[in-house]
């Protein structure tokens, strides 16, 4: 993020692929990132926006497990909530949850500031995990009501729309994504 604050004209759109890769390839090795968001995505010397901010990742032996280690209850914070899917309030991580994450931090990179930015962390939970449904404009509107940036074309919001969705079996796979992605890198 303190790449794209510093250089306005960034390439958001290919930082957003690589991520997306990235989580496709942690995916396909059974992992959850589980701490997906802007700050935890590093941007190389050759441009290349790369994955850190580990401390919390999984394997997954299971579809959906329920993550009870301290560290998950510390990073449980406040801090984290603008990026979190509904299950993950419950304490379930998962692949579909490293999805919403990634729509969220799409938000981040396309607005310049995190999700929700500057609600009352209690009013996020409320708003998440009560509404049952977040539309992407509701979320668009209230995140940080700055413009978004000319690269936020309709494709890419298509794809936000398809991560923010409450039931999360819903949610597409990153193999999905990076074909969407490649549709809109198309046109």
């Amino acid at each position: 993020m303190d790449y794209i604050r510093t250089n306005p004209n960034a390439k958001r759109t290919s930082f957003v692929h690589d991520i997306a890769a990235g989580m496709h390839y942690l995916h396909s090795r059974n992992f959850v990132h589980g701490n997906l968001q802007g700050g935890n995505v590093l941007v190389t010397s050759s441009l290349t926006a790369c994955l850190s901010g580990f401390g919390m990742a999984k394997i997954k032996h299971d579809e959906l497990s329920i993550s009870t280690d301290e560290a998950f209850k510390k990073r449980n914070s406040e801090a984290l909530r603008p990026w979190m899917a509904p299950e993950r309030f419950m304490g379930k991580l998962t692949k579909p949850t490293d999805v919403w994450a990634f729509g969220m931090t799409i938000y981040e990179i396309f607005s310049g500031g995190p999700p929700f930015d500057g609600a009352d962390p209690q009013a996020i939970r409320k708003y998440v995990v009560g509404s049952k449904a977040v539309p992407v404009t509701t979320h668009l509107s209230l995140m940080n009501g700055s413009s978004i940036a000319g690269e936020f074309t309709p494709g890419m919001r298509k794809i936000v729309e398809k991560t923010l969705v409450y039931d999360r079996a819903a949610r597409p796979q990153f193999n999905s994504i990076l074909d969407m992605l490649a549709f809109i890198g198309s046109t």
